[in-house]
């Protein structure tokens, strides 16, 4: 994980089957909403289980 200001990016490796695919999550981005939209619009594929959502503890994520 890096870390700036209010912006934290998780990079981790996720295996399907044989293969293996880097993952990428954001967390608690002031503009999280924004960044999310944008890359939606420039059709950046959105982990099937990583839509934006916001956690009942109030953390706010999406992974790519």
């Amino acid at each position: 994980m890096v870390a700036k200001d209010n912006i934290q990016i998780y990079f981790g490796i996720q295996r399907i089957g044989s293969q293996r695919k880097l993952r990428t999550g954001v967390y608690q981005n002031d503009a999280i909403e924004e960044l999310y939209q944008d890359l939606l619009n420039k059709k950046v594929a959105i982990h099937p289980n990583g839509q934006l959502t916001v956690k009942p503890w109030g953390q706010r994520n999406f992974l790519y």
